[in-house]
């Protein structure tokens, strides 16, 4: 089974959107706490997005940062594809 779905942008047949299918929803804890030892382990300078993210999901517990992220991701794959 594959771990993503294509749909065609609307405006360019060329272009293809994907999406995570439930299974790879399911990776972000991993995708997560990858993350989260490059922060801790890994001088870089980081990028703006990156910066404002962890600033909005500073104080929360890992469960409530990956429910979040997951519940978020989900809305917006529906909005987008109808999956």
């Amino acid at each position: 089974e594959r771990d993503h779905s294509t749909s065609p942008v609307e405006k360019d047949k060329k272009i293809k959107e994907y999406y995570l299918t439930d299974m790879g929803v399911d990776l972000y804890p991993v995708i997560y706490a990858m993350h989260l030892w490059s922060v801790a382990h890994v001088a870089f300078d980081k990028h703006p997005i990156t910066q404002e993210w962890l600033e909005n999901n500073e104080g929360k517990s890992v469960e409530e940062v990956i429910s979040e992220t997951k519940q978020t991701y989900l809305e917006q794959r529906m909005q987008e594809f109808g999956q």
